[in-house]
């Protein structure tokens, strides 16, 4: 049955049609250095709408901050363009950005800080979660804003509207950051939706059963015709196959996804974390059915 999955492609969309329903505009962008902390790239280069887009990391170990904030002074002395900076910093601005365990050493914030008005960096903000990182510590459980977006005036001058967004997480300790240049034109819609063939459908047995019986509806034509029409036929068969049997993982896992993210913030008020481990435990379970459609997705 896999043998079939290339024929699939003559009734998905072309990519002439992909490219005119997804709407998309790709910027040229270069990356200028990558060491180990951090990736900096200039986006638009070489045009008046060039602007640097830098990705930072700082490892969790506070003896080594001071190096890195002399990496970001050193990244402020390239020549000047519209400058934003995001990334995992561990370090906090303001003692608010914590929740639970000890109190964050006052100059150690305080080289932060000193290291962004260097920058000219301001924050940008966030929706979301309130903080981004978690974890235990002997009995306690404590909360950080440790990921965070920044960028200097002339950046924020550009992009007047753009949001920092912090996602949901499933498996990490961290939660994802998203920069948004456009939150009212974020979402691409699709005329049509290209159909799959998914691998995860061959573990089941009723997709044998779907096309076996697609296959034997009879068609009238030349060989190819009744060849196009049988596809045809599969494919609508096994769409509506999936929708009643894969579709109702899908559901639990949104449905699980949204319980795990109000436990998270209920543990982060309360403090209580049990339910979260067990949420967690019971969102893997299901993800694992979904990952051969992940694989595929990902050409792995």
């Amino acid at each position: 049955m896999e043998d079939l999955s290339m024929l699939w492609k003559k009734l998905s969309l072309t990519e002439e049609e992909e490219n005119e329903y997804c709407g998309q505009t790709f910027e040229t962008t270069r990356v200028d250095s990558f060491p180990k902390n951090h990736i900096d790239a200039i986006v638009n280069g070489g045009t008046t709408e060039a602007w640097r887009f830098t990705g930072f990391y700082e490892e969790p170990d506070a003896s080594h901050r001071e190096e890195a904030w002399s990496m970001l002074r050193l990244l402020h002395s390239k020549p000047h363009l519209p400058w934003c900076c995001m990334g995992d910093f561990n370090e906090l601005l303001h003692t608010e950005e914590k929740r639970g365990g000890r109190l964050r050493p006052h100059a150690q914030m305080q080289a932060f800080c000193e290291a962004l008005d260097f920058c000219g960096f301001l924050d940008l903000g966030f929706t979301g979660p309130e903080f981004t990182w978690h974890g235990r510590r002997h009995e306690y459980m404590i909360w950080e804003r440790l990921d965070r977006g920044m960028a200097n005036y002339d950046w924020m001058s550009k992009f007047l509207v753009a949001t920092v967004r912090h996602l949901h997480y499933y498996s990490s300790d961290h939660q994802p950051i998203c920069l948004i240049l456009n939150p009212n034109n974020e979402a691409q819609r699709w005329i049509r939706k290209p159909f799959w063939f998914e691998k995860m459908w061959l573990a089941d047995k009723g997709c044998g059963n779907m096309v076996l019986r697609a296959w034997q509806v009879e068609n009238h034509g030349t060989p190819m015709f009744k060849v196009t029409q049988k596809l045809k036929k599969c494919k609508k068969m096994l769409k509506s196959w999936s929708r009643e049997h894969f579709g109702n993982v899908k559901n639990q896992i949104k449905k699980k996804k949204e319980e795990l993210w109000k436990a998270e913030e209920l543990a982060a008020n309360e403090g209580s974390y049990d339910l979260v481990v067990s949420l967690k435990h019971e969102l893997n379970f299901l993800l694992e059915k979904e990952s051969p459609m992940w694989r595929q997705r990902a050409r792995m």
